[in-house]
């Protein structure tokens, strides 16, 4: 089953991800945005900082329940 193009919208020009039509018929995908080219990138300070920082406390937690199981089954 091959992609068909999609109508374009009222305003004319392509529909979601589809440039135009080949000459075989089928449409074509668009090419990739170039806000995300290589060698950029996507994620900000912020991002990364918060990424730290759910990794810290996702850890933290994890030691917390270890801890706690641990002391629940040695003072059995």
């Amino acid at each position: 089953m091959h992609p068909t193009p999609m109508a374009p919208p009222a305003g004319g020009g392509p529909a979601g991800g589809w440039a135009h039509v080949s000459s075989s018929g089928y449409a074509r995908p668009r090419a990739p945005s170039p806000g995300l080219a290589p060698g950029r990138g996507a994620m900000g300070p912020g991002a990364i900082t918060a990424i730290v920082i759910a990794v810290f406390l996702g850890a933290s937690v994890l030691l917390a329940l270890i801890v706690i199981t641990l002391r629940k089954f040695t003072a059995s």
